[in-house]
């Protein structure tokens, strides 16, 4: 995807970074168990709704309790569902795609797929805001020191858009922009790459939000492993591509 040669010159240029870091190596294939856990859980969460009647039906009814709400602040309602989106893009904890299924029910799966993808970029959108002007020390503590050393290291202000790209498929959204945001990427480019990487999560978590309400058991497992191969080759291409980059290899 990107040169080997691009990819030395901008190892070469971050090398005093490199050097402070005193040869960190901490590949983001490290982050493959956790968002393999994370999807297990979800889907977990997902099979129990769909194959209990009484988990299901508790659904179900929280949709209906809803309505009126959505019908009467049909502004407010959407406002909320993309803000708490926005905030699961900034918070590893925290994540709106539980809320999926009762949006697709409530408005539909292309809206939902709008509303959530907007939220996404948002809450990446922030997440760069915090990075560039709240500064390094505070993204240190909130994205992890050696987090931040390894990608410094090995990205920077020109770091290729293919690079940018792939970080951002591989990686939960506030790491890409709070380290983006810090090294002083230009945001565009940050802001197209976030875009590009959101959109096939939002609509595979839409799809995943539909099979879950229409009770399908094989397509919910179907998707989920698709999901699985997909995070597997997204963080594995980073990996390799930064090893690449690697000023200590």
């Amino acid at each position: 995807m990107v040169s080997r040669g691009v990819l030395r010159t901008m190892s070469r240029a971050g090398s005093r970074r490199s050097s402070r870091t005193g040869g960190i190596h901490h590949p983001p294939a490290h982050r493959l168990q956790q968002r393999l856990l994370v999807l297990v859980v979800l889907l977990g969460v997902a099979l129990l709704a769909v194959t209990s009647d009484h988990v299901y039906d508790l659904l179900v009814g929280l949709v209906q309790d809803l309505e009126p709400f959505t019908h009467e602040h049909p502004v407010a309602s959407r406002v909320v569902f993309a803000g708490l989106a926005a905030l699961s893009a900034l918070l590893t904890f925290f994540s709106s795609t539980v809320l999926v299924p009762l949006a697709v029910q409530t408005w539909g799966q292309q809206e939902t797929l709008a509303l959530l993808w907007l939220g996404w970029v948002i809450g990446g959108a922030g997440a760069y805001a915090v990075g560039h002007w709240l500064g390094r020390p505070l993204v240190r503590r909130l994205a992890g020191p050696d987090r931040l050393d390894f990608y410094s290291a090995r990205l920077g202000s020109k770091a290729p858009f293919g690079v940018v790209l792939l970080l951002h498929l591989a990686l939960q959204s506030e790491i890409p922009g709070l380290v983006l945001g810090t090294l002083g990427y230009r945001f565009p480019l940050f802001l197209l790459a976030l875009g590009i990487a959101e959109l096939p999560f939002a609509i595979g978590t839409v799809y995943l939000g539909s099979f879950v309400l229409e009770r399908r058991t094989g397509a919910l497992l179907i998707g989920g492993a698709l999901a699985a191969v997909a995070a597997i080759w997204a963080i594995r291409a980073l990996a390799r591509t930064l090893e690449e980059g690697d000023p200590d290899s």
